[in-house]
């Protein structure tokens, strides 16, 4: 029996929400009916005391089990779930097969059931997923990409252009999120105008596009309907910094869509697909400006950390924003995958703060006095940066936005700045120059993106 208590909080709802399961390949069985969204909710312990000191609901999909197939006992926990009504629907179209699961019984219209019971007792030949050596079986959890705010439509004036102090080399940079503007080959986005155009084509999979691959539907543009995705794209472009010292940087952008649409909302099995994605196209860096909350017995985290484990095998940094619940993660309660620094050494957590002048942290922001699990902020309140203009009334391309989402790619430009100017360093090199570079909060680490880049590149001014 699992040692994380979870406790259903009412009755399991049942929605419609085609974005999350558009465009799926075809099925191993029978086809499922229109797009539908099995809905439940968990209630996650945010102390050790559990539920009776403080607790918060966590969303999955009710019906759905993802299973990883290096787990050795993979066999077992097929026709286990075959037995109990359940098909295979979905896999990772490239890297790691993870495997997606949905209960359908026989009759395709009854699809409302609860997975608590599948992963918590299954038989003694498959094992249950607590203890120390998980089967690799996980919930299905959701994932939500909305900002904290959307402010108002900005125009930041002429671009000075960047200084190039110190030779570069080129770095790739994933970002997994809800796509890029690509629209008008770049014409409804001020990216363009920030030397976003450096892109790279996916090589290991034969779907991918000339600027990355969408998860939920292969073959398909990367348009972001959402605004979240081109957001980030910007801040890791150097759109916040506007005439302030910067680099120019010969950044290669591969995106990797992992929502179906408008909404802003995903799962945690495409999000999966996404990241294993972007080790397999050989990422420098992993832009994650996503997660969901959970706890120190949450035993779910090692299918996230067995992620980062390959992440880290080649030399990838990941780079997560620890989320907007305004929650004390020091200790017991964790944002996944941001808390997991705390244990994996390629995963830089950050947190928000105002701006750099007063370096308060946000209001929204989780946060950790452990420094292991908190890395560093990084400006996450008023940031400027990119936006489609097609979604905007007044289409000026820019927004000023906030959350754990835009600081976590302060961040990763700054690891990419890094790398690019001594490519040679590992993994721990930079991560080691970033904490001791950075600024004293009071309690917390600051971001100080130029005294990053003055430690590989002395010209840097």
């Amino acid at each position: 029996m699992r040692k994380f208590s979870w406790f259903l909080s009412g009755a399991i709802l049942v929605l419609t929400m085609a974005v999350l399961f558009s465009g799926c390949p075809s099925f191993d069985g029978p086809n499922p009916p229109a797009p539908y969204h099995c809905k439940g909710s968990v209630i996650v312990p945010l102390t050790s005391e559990g539920a009776t000191g403080g607790a918060t609901e966590v969303p999955y999909n009710c019906n759905e089990i993802i299973l990883d197939p290096a787990n050795p006992k993979i066999t077992g926990w097929r026709d286990y779930l075959e037995d109990q009504g359940f098909i295979k629907v979905d896999s990772c179209s490239c890297g790691n097969k993870l495997e997606l699961w949905r209960f359908l019984k026989n009759n395709p219209n009854d699809n409302d059931f609860n997975v608590i019971g599948i992963v918590e007792d299954p038989p003694p030949d498959v094992d249950a997923i607590a203890g120390t050596d998980p089967t690799g079986a996980s919930l299905n959890y959701l994932l939500s990409f909305e900002p904290v705010d959307l402010d108002s439509i900005v125009d930041i004036g002429q671009r000075v252009p960047p200084e190039t102090p110190c030779p570069v080399n080129p770095v790739k940079i994933a970002v997994v999120d809800t796509g890029v503007d690509i629209e008008g080959n770049l014409g409804n986005s001020i990216l363009a105008d920030f030397d976003w155009g450096l892109t790279t084509t996916g090589v290991n999979c034969p779907d991918a596009q000339a600027l990355g691959f969408n998860i939920p539907q292969p073959s398909t543009p990367l348009i972001d309907s959402h605004g979240h995705g081109t957001s980030v794209n910007g801040v890791v472009a150097g759109i916040p910094y506007l005439n302030d010292v910067t680099m120019d940087l010969p950044l290669e952008f591969l995106n990797i869509k992992v929502t179906g649409g408008a909404a802003g909302s995903g799962s945690l099995f495409k999000a999966l697909c996404g990241l294993y994605y972007a080790i397999e196209e050989g990422a420098n860096v992993i832009n994650v400006s996503w997660g969901y909350m959970g706890n120190q017995d949450n035993e779910e985290i090692p299918m996230i950390a067995r992620c980062l484990d390959a992440a880290a095998t080649k030399n990838i940094i990941v780079v997560a924003g620890m989320g907007n619940d305004h929650q004390n993660l020091n200790g017991y309660s964790k944002f996944l995958p941001a808390s997991l620094a705390e244990t994996n050494p390629n995963v830089i957590s950050v947190g928000a703060i105002e701006n750099i002048v007063n370096g308060t942290r946000a209001a929204f922001s989780n946060w950790g006095a452990n420094p292991a699990e908190m890395t560093i902020t990084a400006p996450g309140v008023n940031v400027i940066s990119a936006y489609p203009k097609n979604l905007q009334s007044n289409a000026t391309g820019i927004v000023r936005q906030s959350g754990t989402s835009f600081a976590a790619p302060h961040v990763t430009r700054t690891v990419a700045a890094i790398w690019s100017i001594d490519p040679g360093l590992s993994f721990s090199d930079v991560v080691t120059i970033i904490k001791n570079t950075a600024s004293d909060g009071g309690g917390y680490r600051i971001l100080n993106h130029q005294e990053a880049l003055h430690q590989v590149c002395p010209d840097f001014p």
